[in-house]
């Protein structure tokens, strides 16, 4: 029999082979048909999730901040070509040193031995003085900034200029500054009176000899150190608070028992 006409009444032959692939084909061609419709069936009911952030949303905005809108000295400070008022600096330097005064005075250790009543009954009676004392050894030359208030019309009283000079002279160091603030402090005629009268002249005696004898021994050479210093209280103690108030500080009678 002939083998081509037994063939052809048999059909075309078949590899095994190439029909497992096509049938492979044609299960994965109905699978993504199906995702794809289960995809579009679903979509409109996924949920948006929002991801959870430590660090608060940063908004787009100018990349440059808009630096007219700030304060003059902040402007200033910033590197602008715009100065502030000099009176502003001055006050701003003032009231900085008047607080450090009251510090260092709380923190005194001979002076914090007194009741709290007596402190501040002294303090309101001395805190020129140490004020004074304190901006003639300030970082910043307030005599320097007040030469500008003066194209602004505005004087510092020349007693101050005179009495922060004569403290500037004395060239005091740490120790010898700390010391003249506890004779400061360790006032007696205050207006109200005081509960520990002799605790103060104790005070007052310890300070002194405490100065006298470290003047001794570092400036043994620099005869008088020790008096030119004591002389340069009545100088301190001659300037009326009000004046200080009214034409260097600026602040009220008020603000100060808020900072007492």
């Amino acid at each position: 029999m002939n083998r081509n006409a037994v063939q052809e009444e048999r059909g075309p032959r078949s590899n095994k082979k190439t029909k497992q692939t096509s049938e492979v084909l044609a299960n994965r061609g109905s699978a993504e048909r199906t995702g794809a419709s289960s995809d579009q069936t679903l979509k409109p009911l996924a949920v948006k999730e929002t991801p959870m952030s430590a660090f608060r949303p940063v908004y787009p905005g100018s990349r440059h901040t808009e630096i007219s809108s700030l304060p003059v000295h902040t402007r200033y400070m910033l590197g602008c070509g715009v100065p502030p008022e000099a009176s502003l600096v001055f006050r701003q330097i003032a009231a900085h040193i008047l607080l450090v005064s009251f510090r260092r005075a709380r923190g005194n250790d001979l002076f914090s031995t007194l009741p709290p009543a007596d402190q501040t009954a002294i303090l309101q009676e001395v805190w020129g003085e140490l004020f004074l004392l304190q901006a003639a050894y300030w970082p910043v030359d307030i005599l320097i900034v007040a030469k500008h208030i003066e194209e602004e019309g505005k004087v510092l009283p020349r007693r101050v200029v005179l009495a922060i000079i004569e403290c500037r002279q004395l060239q005091l160091d740490l120790l010898e500054r700390s010391l003249l603030e506890t004779i400061i402090l360790a006032r007696k005629d205050c207006y109200k009176p005081l509960i520990a009268p002799g605790h103060v002249d104790l005070i007052l005696e310890q300070a002194q000899t405490r100065l006298e004898q470290h003047m001794l021994r570092i400036r043994n050479k620099e005869s008088g150190a020790f008096g030119r210093t004591l002389l340069v209280l009545p100088c301190l103690r001659s300037i009326q608070q009000r004046l200080l108030l009214e034409n260097v500080i600026g602040l009220t009678d008020e603000d100060i028992k808020r900072l007492l």
